[in-house]
Formats: C-alpha cells, sequence, structure tokens
C-alpha cells in the first residue's frame, strides 16, 4: 500500500459507524502491509478480529517503546474515542504520530496505527 491508500483507509475507519466485513478485510489487510515486521508478524489477527484487545496487541508488539495515549467518554451511546501514537511523550515534534478519532476505542487505535504506517 501506498501512503495515499492507507491515510484513505484510516479516514474510513473513522467515519464508519461499525466496521463491516469488507472494511475489516481492507484494514487487516492494510496491518499486513504496514507492518511486515517479525516483532508483529505473530500478533496480527489471523482472522477478522479487530477487537480493541486485538489492535492493542498489534501495537504493542508493532512500535514497541511507542507511546500510547486514549481518549475517551462512557456513554449509552456509541462515544468518541481518540487515539495517539507517537515515539515519545516528550518531544513535541515527533517525525513519525499517528492519530485516530472514532465512535469505538478498536476504531480509533486502528486508525492511528494506519497512520503511523503511512508515514513509515
Amino acid at each position: 500500500m501506498v501512503r495515499k491508500e492507507f491515510l484513505e483507509l484510516a479516514s474510513k475507519i473513522e467515519a464508519a459507524g461499525a466496521l463491516d466485513l469488507d472494511l475489516r478485510a481492507s484494514a487487516l489487510r492494510g496491518l499486513r502491509a504496514a507492518l511486515p515486521t517479525e516483532a508483529a508478524a505473530g500478533h496480527l489477527p489471523d482472522d477478522l478480529d479487530l477487537s480493541s484487545d486485538a489492535v492493542v496487541e498489534v501495537v504493542i508488539h508493532a512500535l514497541p517503546g511507542w507511546h500510547f495515549n486514549i481518549h475517551g467518554r462512557a456513554r449509552h451511546s456509541p462515544g468518541s474515542w481518540s487515539c495517539s501514537l507517537r515515539r515519545s511523550d516528550v518531544l513535541d515534534d515527533d517525525e513519525i504520530l499517528g492519530t485516530g478519532e472514532a465512535r469505538s476505542l478498536h476504531q480509533a487505535v486502528l486508525a492511528a496505527v494506519l497512520r503511523v504506517a503511512a508515514w513509515r
């Protein structure tokens, strides 16, 4: 995948009310293209399980040492979650920064990972 495709996919994931099968498959293809490293290889979901736990597991193994920040509000209706991934929590001008905002936590994290991939 090229940068534009990663960025477009991240935007589609953020805009979706929920991830349908096609969007889940595209996201999984994007993760596999973005994170072919040995560290992430055994931690990418084998199926279309892109739960919050599964996506966080990918971040932990694919981006070791990165700082992970999530923010959300508990509500009865779907809330708004944000996620930022950055190399350092000390510097404000990280060269690579991934951000995501979505109705669900796993979508926000997934969008942030794909944006990191776009700039690698």
